[in-house]
């Protein structure tokens, strides 16, 4: 047109601008802003708006408020596009002091520039300006306009009074508006109150829910049945196909553990964005479908989906937890060419992936280059090298996170306590142990086991105790430690006591492992008769490590009829193990019953079981 073909005017300048405000083509709207000049259109009330509302919404704002203030005539729309453009722009006090200018100049106000003023104070620092506007708008009519309803559920919202939020809907008298259903209902679910959003549902039945309403109620649903009656809703009234009811939908079925109907949704989803795809990776990383979510990893190409940081995360952990490499590899080949290697939350789990699957050589080598290296990928160096057992690799990168002034996790402690424990370093363990009670973490269940087990290693067995009581609510964790650790030190009496105070003071049930150190003690000293009468008191069903661990000490101790009873119970309940033929065979052997000896190995021969051969290297 303007090469020649025709004169623009008054309604194809105002198009024009409108479709560079659209797609923010500042540079072209500022020609045809020069265009409109040209053809002697910038009085025109409709052009001079529209050129208001560019330079607003390309926030360009000191541009926009200069156009309105030489406009000749203005209206409430071109004051309303400059109001909306300081709440596009981040600039909601600005857009307030128009909005208190438009009143003070007798500018006329309609539901649009109330609804934008509204939008603006949706933030915690406008409240009090929020209540203020609430009271204008009440005195003026405004305030049973559904729409202004629905601004007004979602500003209190934001800035944290759900409560007024519920009264602006409870007040509302034209409830045939289903926005104001959708609006009140998504302040509920992001609150997190189920009971009022299924409530509120229930009850717009009627009205027919739409997308947004099924969306969010999915979103807090935790019961199958209800969700697959929301399920049957959605496909009868063919909301199925939209790519956010059917996102929501397979991640009520993961909430609810039902990973397999999960997945089936997803796969049906024609057109998934990338939200369907990081929902059903997180909701199969959650439930330990760990394969799953690799398999979705290679399909992700043929999709051309690129995923976000949080899934790609999601996928290495996957990675780490199947311990394979190769995958770990091409995700962090993808990270590398997208650029989200820069995002520190996917540089931790690169570590943490190399070091999960073994390979200490490559996760130093890329934790070495991380410019700014956080608390969970030198957390997941430090327990790669502690795991296998690295020494000395363990405590100089614990010792440069000090120095750096890094937080260290509990998880980070134990491992490092726990590499202690196995090269005997008791020196270092204090000083560690120093590290905690500055920290204040030695009263954590994982920690003070840690400790415990540390300083059982050693043979302090009384600061051994002295730090299994310093643990405000020792676990099972933390109470095995405490017993094996008795047991280790032959603290019979002391074990006992833990045993007992395990279950009559914290109601905590010890496990088969707990009686075998009981049975393991008493045996050792020879109380053979006793332990044997502690089994047979157990409240639970001996299995057969107790009687393991009895046959042992029989051995030890040439009680052939014990030994036989320990041995039948062993084979009683693992027919197939060979050990407790041998040993018994063993027993007869020491005190010269070779009949017996004989009788053992036929008997063997006779079910089928063989002992594997010995053999040296030597």
């Amino acid at each position: 047109m303007w090469g020649g073909f025709t004169k623009p005017n008054e309604f194809t300048i105002p198009s024009v601008l409108n479709a560079c405000v659209s797609l923010l083509e500042l540079q072209f709207g500022k020609m045809v802003h020069g265009a409109a000049r040209k053809c002697g259109l910038e009085t025109d009330v409709f052009v001079e708006t529209s050129i208001v509302d560019l330079y607003a919404k390309c926030g360009v704002t000191d541009e926009a408020f200069r156009e309105l203030k030489q406009m000749p005539v203005s209206n409430v729309v071109s004051w309303t596009a400059m109001l909306n453009g300081f709440v596009q722009n981040g600039d909601p006090r600005s857009a307030v002091q128009m909005f208190g200018e438009m009143r003070n100049k007798g500018v006329e106000i309609n539901n649009y520039t109330v609804t934008s003023v509204l939008t603006a104070c949706a933030n915690p620092t406008m409240a009090n300006e929020a209540i203020q506007i609430h009271s204008w708008i009440y005195k003026t009519g405004f305030y049973q306009d559904p729409v202004v309803q629905t601004s007004f559920i979602n500003m209190y919202s934001k800035i944290g009074e759900v409560a007024l939020s519920e009264l602006v809907f409870a007040e509302a008298e034209n409830l045939q508006h289903l926005s104001l259903w959708s609006n009140m209902i998504s302040v509920l679910a992001q609150n997190s109150d189920s009971d009022k959003v299924i409530h509120l549902f229930q009850r717009i039945l009627g009205l027919k829910p739409d997308k947004f309403c099924c969306s969010s109620v999915l979103a807090v649903v935790d019961s199958l049945d209800l969700g697959r009656q929301i399920h049957s809703y959605t496909i009868k009234s063919g909301l199925i196909s939209n790519v956010n009811v059917s996102s929501s939908l397979f991640g009520m079925y993961s909430k609810c553990g039902c990973i397999e109907e999960s997945y089936i949704l997803f796969k049906l989803i024609e057109d998934k964005d990338n939200v369907s795809w990081a929902s059903m990776v997180a909701g199969l990383v959650e439930h330990g479908y760990s394969d799953r979510v690799v398999e979705l990893f290679t399909e992700m190409p043929m999709e051309e989906m690129i995923p976000d940081k949080m899934t790609l995360t999601d996928i290495l952990n996957a990675c780490s937890s199947l311990q394979i490499l190769k995958s770990g590899k091409e995700i962090h080949g993808v990270i590398l060419r997208h650029g989200v290697g820069e995002l520190r939350i996917a540089n931790g789990a690169i570590v943490n992936m190399y070091t999960k699957c073994g390979d200490l050589v490559s996760a130093r080598s890329f934790f070495d280059r991380i410019p700014l290296k956080d608390k969970f990928s030198c957390s997941s160096m430090v327990t790669g090298y502690a795991q296998r057992g690295y020494v000395e690799d363990t405590l100089q990168l614990f010792k440069q996170m000090q120095m750096d002034a890094l937080d260290t996790s509990s998880f980070t402690i134990s491992s490092v306590l726990g590499v202690l424990a196995l090269s005997n370093r008791s020196r270092i363990g204090i000083q560690v142990h120093a590290h905690c009670i500055k920290m204040g973490s030695q009263s954590e269940a994982s920690t003070g086991s840690s400790l415990v087990t540390m300083y059982s290693k050693c043979g302090s067995i009384d600061d051994c105790y002295k730090a299994f009581k310093e643990i405000l609510a020792p676990d099972l964790v933390s109470w095995t430690a405490m017993i094996v650790s008795y047991a280790q030190n032959e603290k019979g009496l002391m074990l006992c006591k833990r045993v007992n105070s395990m279950m009559e003071d914290y109601g905590i049930e010890p496990g088969y492992r707990h009686y075998a150190c009981m049975v393991d003690l008493l045996s050792r000293s020879g109380r053979l008769t006793e332990a044997e009468r502690f089994i047979s008191e157990m409240p639970i069903k001996p299995d057969a490590l107790v009687w393991g661990t009895l046959l042992a000490a029989c051995k030890l101790h040439d009680d052939v009829e014990l030994g036989k009873l320990a041995s039948k119970k062993i084979i009683e309940l693992e027919p197939s193990e060979v050990g407790a033929y041998i040993s018994l065979s063993n027993i007869w052997a020491s005190v010269g019953q070779w009949d017996e000896v004989l009788k053992i190995r036929g008997s063997m021969r006779g079910t089928g079981i063989a002992k594997e051969p010995g053999w040296s290297s030597l």
